[in-house]
């Protein structure tokens, strides 16, 4: 029964992390491909992790990874999708 919510957590954070980047719009500023390719990057990982959740071949979640994926979802939901928020040091 906990695994199931882990799961349910996992896969909602996943979707809503490729979502939320997916759908990011630059309004002003310098195009920076680095983070271009790691948005690219991200948007893929976190659409197959929940791909792979809802067609049953991720059985299994540990709530470490549900956890870590629910935080970098609200991370993301604060910084409106920007991950050079998200990344800046400043």
């Amino acid at each position: 029964m906990i695994g199931n919510i882990f799961l349910i957590i996992n896969a909602a954070s996943c979707l809503g992390i490729a979502l939320r980047v997916m759908f990011f719009q630059k309004t002003a500023g310098q195009h920076r491909w680095v983070l271009s390719a790691f948005a690219y990057i991200l948007i893929t990982c976190s659409f197959w992790i929940f791909a792979n959740i809802i067609t049953g071949h991720y059985s299994e979640a540990n709530p470490a990874e549900a956890v870590f994926n629910l935080i970098v979802f609200l991370l993301l939901v604060r910084t409106k999708g920007n991950l050079a928020k998200l990344i800046s040091t400043t």
